[in-house]
């Protein structure tokens, strides 16, 4: 599976914040397509969201609040895989590409928000069921 993990641009501010910096172009470029769309998926702890594929979109993910795992499965060869993101100053994202199945999970005790750049509108009716989790 070509799954990979980014580092954002991640700046320093004052003491006690942090200014992470996501460049439309740059993403588009990680993506291979134009970035048509930006969204913050809200969970609640222990929601999962996803258990789909995309035939055409495609995704990066970045984790602003809280602690996201993020799981994959190949539609075909049943190869799995999961990384987990966390808010924080290191500034990492996740690269989603089409036909790969994906879910994410809320690990935390609190909401967490995932930061989501696609190629694609949310429920757009690229999406095909898949149970990941």
């Amino acid at each position: 599976m070509d799954i990979h993990l980014v580092e954002l641009d991640v700046r320093k501010g004052k003491p006690g914040r942090y200014l992470t910096v996501f460049d439309f172009a740059a993403v588009s470029e990680l993506l291979g397509a134009p970035v048509t769309c930006c969204y913050v998926n809200t969970m609640g702890p222990g929601v999962v969201a996803g258990n789909h594929w995309h035939r055409e979109k495609r995704e990066l993910f970045a984790c602003v609040r809280g602690v996201i795992s993020v799981h994959f499965a190949h539609p075909e060869t049943g190869d799995r895989a999961e990384h987990t993101l966390v808010a924080s100053d290191k500034g990492q994202g996740i690269v989603v590409p089409s036909g790969i199945a994906h879910a994410v999970k809320n690990c935390g005790e609190t909401f967490a928000d995932l930061l989501v750049f696609a190629t694609g509108e949310p429920r757009g009716g690229d999406d095909v069921d898949f149970v990941v989790i």
